[in-house]
C-alpha cells in the first residue's frame, strides 16, 4: 500500500502537518483543527483527495484483499438443488483445520419447491468435509427435502379433460453429495455436486428408492 505521508509530501505538504493530520484526523476535539489546516492549504483539493482515498480504502481494502481461502469464515450462496432447497440459497461456516488442506463446513439451505400447483418451503441442513485450498473436493451429508411427490388424476366431463393433483408434498430424507468447490482469494466461491438421497416419508411404494440429487451455486466468503 502506498505511504500517504510520502504522497502528501510530494504534493507540497510539510512533514509536520502530515504527522499532525495522520495523528488527529477523526479523533475527537482535534477534528476541526485538522479541517482548518486543510482549508489553509493552496493544494487543498489534491491533498484532500489523497487522504480521503487512504482512509476510505484502508479498512475496505483489508477486507477485499485479504486471503479468504486459507482462513475460517462464513459464506453465503445462491443456487439450485438439494443443498439450496431446490431454488434458493445456502449459508455455511468454513472451519479451517489448523494449516492443513482440510475444511469442515456445516450449512443450512432454504428455498422453494413447486409440487403440482403448490409452492413448498424446501430445506436441507448438514455438514461437509472439503479437501484442498483454492480447488476443493467435498463430501456433504445432510437431511432435508430431496424430492417431491404428487398423485395426478384425470376426469372427463364430456367437454374438457380435467387434471387434478392430490397428495402433494415434499419428500424428506438423508442425502449425500460429492463434488467440487472453487474459491478465489478475494472471496468469490462456487460449487457443484451430485449424489443420492433416500426418502423416508413417501407413501408411494414406487418412490421408496434412492433418488438422484444435484446441487450448484455461487456465493461469497466473508
Amino acid at each position: 500500500m502506498c505511504d500517504i505521508g510520502s504522497v502528501l509530501k510530494r504534493a507540497g505538504y510539510p512533514e509536520t502537518k502530515i504527522q499532525y493530520i495522520l495523528k488527529h484526523l477523526f479523533t475527537g476535539k482535534n477534528k476541526m483543527n485538522v479541517i482548518c489546516v486543510f482549508m489553509k492549504s493552496n493544494r487543498f483539493f489534491i491533498k484532500f483527495l489523497c487522504l480521503s482515498f487512504y482512509f476510505a480504502t484502508s479498512s475496505s481494502a483489508n477486507i477485499l484483499l485479504r486471503d479468504h481461502v486459507n482462513f475460517s469464515g462464513p459464506a453465503l450462496y445462491i443456487g439450485v438443488g438439494t443443498q439450496c432447497g431446490l431454488i434458493g440459497g445456502k449459508a455455511e461456516y468454513q472451519f479451517k483445520v489448523a494449516k492443513s488442506f482440510v475444511t469442515i463446513a456445516p450449512f443450512v439451505g432454504i428455498g422453494q419447491y413447486e409440487v403440482g400447483d403448490k409452492p413448498f418451503l424446501g430445506y436441507m441442513a448438514g455438514g461437509g468435509i472439503e479437501i484442498g485450498k483454492a480447488h476443493r473436493g467435498f463430501l456433504v451429508l445432510g437431511y432435508g427435502s430431496i424430492a417431491s411427490e404428487k398423485t395426478t388424476t384425470y376426469s372427463y366431463d364430456g367437454i374438457i379433460l380435467n387434471k387434478t393433483y392430490s397428495n402433494q408434498k415434499l419428500v424428506y430424507g438423508p442425502a449425500f453429495e460429492v463434488g467440487y468447490k472453487g474459491m478465489a482469494k478475494f472471496g468469490l466461491t462456487w460449487f457443484g455436486g451430485f449424489g443420492y438421497g433416500y426418502p423416508v416419508n413417501t407413501t408411494e411404494d414406487s418412490n421408496k428408492t434412492m433418488s438422484l440429487v444435484l446441487s450448484g451455486g455461487v456465493g461469497y466468503k466473508l
